[in-house]
C-alpha cells in the first residue's frame, strides 16, 4: 500500500547532528545514519518544514561570518569610508535584537545578577543606540519587580531607574511621545503608592470617627494626601488620553495595564466618600480604555496580550457593586482567542477572581497597614525603636497589637475592641491600638482590658485572659486555618457589637 507521503530532517541547523559527523570524521568513518522522525512528514507537517526551513535560512546567514577566511582588519582597510559608517551602525542595530535575545533568555533561567550586569552596561553605555539603552532600561525594570523581595530596596531601584530613564530621554533630546511615557513611567510608580496611602487614610479616618479631637488632629494629613491623589490620578489620565489621541498603540496599551487596576481601586474609594459621579465617571473611562486595548490587540493578533487586558478587566470588576454582569462580559471576550491553550489557562484564571472575589477594601493587608503607621509615626518623630522614649514605646505597643490574630483566632468567639479614650501619641498617628484595649468573650460576655493584648491574654505569673476564661472553657473553638485577621473585619465586628463598646466605656 502506498501512503503518499514524503519524509524531511533538518540538517544544517542541528548541534547533535554536527556533533556525531565530527565524530565520525575523526574515526575515518564516510557516512552516518540519520533517523528522520515519523512526524516530519508532508502534507501533515508542512507549518512545521516551513519553519525547519526559516531557521535554517537564519542560521547559514550567522555561519557565514565563521567561514570568512580573510583578517577583518585587512577587509576593513580596503573598504571605503561609507561602508565602515554604514557596517557600524548595522552593527549596533544588530546588537539591539542579541540584546534582547540574551535578556530573554538570562531572565528566563532567573539568572537576575548575570542579567543586571549585563543590562546596566548597555544601559549605561553612551556608544550604543538609543533604543538598545532604552530598552534595557524597561527590562531592567522587569528584574527588579519579579527579583527583589524587599519591597523598599525594589521601591528604591524603580524610583532611580525612572529618573535616569527620563534623563537619559532628555539628553537624547527624543520626542515628544518618548517625554511623556517615561514621565508616565515616573507618575504610575507614584500613583501607586499615593492610592495605597490613600486608602490608609481612609481606615484612619473610619477608626478614629468616633473621637472628634483624634479626627480634627489627622484632617489636615489626611485631605494633603487625599488631594496629591486626585491630581497624579487627573494627570495620569490626562497622559493617557493624550496617546490614545496621538495613536501611540504601544506605549497606551502598556501605559493603560500599568495603572488600570489601581484605577479601579481609587474608583471604589471616590463611592466610599459618597462621590457616586466621579465614582462612575473614572470605571467607565478604564473600560473604555481596557476595550481600547483590546481592540489594538485584535489588530495586531496578540491574543497573549489580550488576555491579559480581559484578567485586568475582570480585576478592575470586582471593586464593583454589579461585577456578575462584567465577569459574563470577560469571558464573552474569550471568543475572539484562537489558541486553545491560552483560552484554557484564561477560563481557569477568571474562574478564581471569581471564586475569590474581593473588593480591594476587604483585601486589606494588615502588614502594609503597619507600615504605613510606622512611617507616619517615624515622619511625626516619634522615636519607636528608642526603648527609653516613653512616647515611642507607646506607638510601638500600638504597631504590636494593631493586627490581634495571634491572640483571637485561638477562638471564634473572641474579639479585640480598642478603648475610645485614646492620648495624644494614639491620636497624632491615628493608631487606635496604642491606647487601652479589651479583650472580649462574646458567648460569655467574659472581658479583660490592658495595654499589651500579650499580657491580658496571657499575663505570667498572675495569669490572664486564657488561664481565667478559655482554658477550662467548653465553648472554645480555634478559628479556621484560612481564617485572616483584616481591618475590614475588625470595623465589620465593630458595627455589629457598637453597643458592646459603649458598655465598655462605662465599665
Amino acid at each position: 500500500m502506498l501512503l503518499q507521503k514524503v519524509y524531511w530532517c533538518s540538517l544544517q541547523d542541528d548541534q547533535n547532528l554536527s556533533g556525531r559527523l565530527a565524530i565520525a570524521n575523526g574515526e575515518g568513518k564516510k557516512s552516518i545514519t540519520i533517523h528522520i522522525p515519523c512526524g516530519n512528514n508532508l502534507p501533515d507537517g508542512s507549518n512545521a518544514l516551513i519553519r525547519a526551513v526559516m531557521d535554517n535560512m537564519t542560521w547559514m546567514k550567522i555561519n557565514s561570518l565563521n567561514k570568512i577566511n580573510t583578517p577583518i582588519n585587512q577587509m576593513l582597510k580596503n573598504s571605503p569610508t561609507k561602508l565602515i559608517d554604514d557596517l557600524i551602525k548595522r552593527n549596533k542595530e544588530f546588537n539591539f535584537y542579541l540584546y534582547i535575545e540574551q535578556y530573554d533568555r538570562l531572565l528566563k533561567s532567573k539568572s537576575y545578577k548575570e542579567f543586571f550586569n549585563k543590562a546596566k552596561i548597555t544601559f549605561e553605555s553612551a556608544s550604543e543606540l538609543f533604543d538598545t539603552r532604552f530598552n534595557s532600561a524597561i527590562y531592567i525594570e522587569q528584574a527588579y519587580i519579579h527579583a527583589l523581595q524587599n519591597e523598599e530596596m525594589k521601591d528604591e531601584h524603580l524610583f532611580n531607574l525612572y529618573n535616569a530613564l527620563i534623563g537619559l530621554v532628555r539628553n537624547e533630546r527624543k520626542n515628544g511621545n518618548y517625554r511623556m511615557y517615561v514621565v508616565f513611567l515616573m507618575r504610575s510608580f507614584i500613583i501607586d503608592k499615593l492610592i495605597e496611602t490613600d486608602y490608609h487614610a481612609v481606615i484612619t479616618k473610619r477608626n478614629t470617627s468616633h473621637d472628634e479631637l483624634t479626627s480634627w488632629m489627622l484632617n489636615h494629613e489626611n485631605d494633603r494626601i487625599a488631594t496629591a491623589t486626585a491630581n497624579h490620578v487627573q494627570k495620569t489620565i490626562s497622559s493617557i488620553n493624550k496617546m490614545v489621541l496621538q495613536g501611540n498603540d504601544n506605549f497606551f496599551t502598556d501605559a493603560i495595564s500599568r495603572v488600570a487596576i489601581k484605577l479601579g481601586v481609587y474608583a471604589q474609594r471616590l463611592k466610599i466618600d459618597e462621590r457616586i459621579e466621579s465614582s462612575e465617571y473614572l470605571f467607565n473611562w478604564i473600560d473604555y480604555c481596557l476595550d481600547l486595548a483590546m481592540e489594538i490587540c485584535k489588530v495586531q493578533g496578540n491574543e497573549a496580550l489580550y488576555g491579559k487586558f480581559i484578567l485586568i478587566y475582570a480585576t478592575v470588576s470586582t471593586n464593583r457593586d454589579d461585577y456578575e454582569k462584567y465577569f459574563r462580559e470577560a469571558r464573552a471576550k474569550l471568543e475572539f482567542i484562537n489558541n486553545e491553550d491560552i483560552k484554557s489557562s484564561l477560563n481557569l484564571a477568571l474562574e478564581k477572581i471569581s471564586k475569590h472575589k474581593t473588593t480591594f477594601m476587604e483585601r486589606s493587608d494588615p502588614d502594609s497597614e503597619i507600615d504605613f503607621f510606622t512611617s507616619r509615626a517615624k515622619q511625626l518623630g516619634f522615636k519607636i525603636d528608642d526603648p527609653e522614649d516613653e512616647m515611642g514605646r507607646i506607638i510601638k505597643q500600638g504597631l504590636l497589637d494593631y493586627n490581634p490574630e495571634r491572640v483571637i483566632k485561638n477562638c471564634e468567639h473572641l474579639i479585640m475592641m480598642g478603648s475610645r479614650s485614646v492620648g495624644i501619641p494614639a491620636m497624632m498617628v491615628g493608631l487606635y491600638s496604642a491606647a487601652m484595649k479589651y479583650l472580649v468573650c462574646l458567648k460569655k460576655n467574659h472581658v479583660m482590658g490592658g495595654w499589651r493584648l500579650d499580657d491580658i491574654y496571657n499575663s505570667k505569673p498572675l495569669g490572664g485572659f486564657q488561664s481565667e476564661f478559655c482554658k477550662d472553657c467548653q465553648d472554645c473553638k480555634p478559628r479556621s486555618p484560612e481564617w485572616k485577621w483584616t481591618s475590614a473585619w475588625q470595623e465589620e465586628q465593630m458595627e455589629l457589637h457598637k453597643d458592646l463598646t459603649s458598655r465598655l466605656e462605662r465599665w
